[in-house]
């Protein structure tokens, strides 16, 4: 097999792996969306960042993968090999990753719900007895 061949088959491969990290980045977004709900204005503006930083992340993997000239089935690849990912790992990615992040957000509350009440009640117990003593003193030189 020649070199151009094999340089032809290892960027297609490597444009088809870019469209499933391009995917995966936009699950991470997804899954943020699911644990910290957003109104409609901040997920458009998730949206337009995100994909104009994967447009260039695109022209980018397609410039610079074939010495300067951009070619057709290296978008279909990014395509394809974004496609593949939503339909075969992105729904148990977001799934598991959505239970992951609910169930720890949840602990860390609960954990600096604690530590806070902790402290709360140790800075009204100093200020009520610093409050008592300054009583007895009052009484005491009365």
């Amino acid at each position: 097999m020649s070199e151009v061949i094999r340089h032809e088959i290892w960027f297609f491969f490597f444009s088809l792996l870019s469209g499933v990290i391009l995917l995966c980045a936009y699950d991470q977004l997804r899954v943020l969306r699911r644990v910290i709900p957003h109104n409609g204005f901040f997920q458009s503006l998730e949206d337009f960042f995100f994909w104009t930083a994967a447009g260039i992340f695109c022209f980018g993997v397609s410039f610079r993968g074939n010495s300067g000239s951009i070619r057709g089935f290296s978008l279909a690849a990014l395509v394809f090999g974004m496609w593949f990912y939503h339909r075969t790992v992105s729904p148990w990615v977001i799934t598991c990753e959505t239970f992951v992040f609910r169930t720890a957000s949840k602990k860390t509350v609960f954990l600096c719900r604690k530590a806070l009440k902790k402290a709360w009640n140790w800075v009204t117990m100093r200020i009520t007895c610093k409050n008592v003593g300054v009583k007895r003193k009052k009484q005491g030189s009365e």
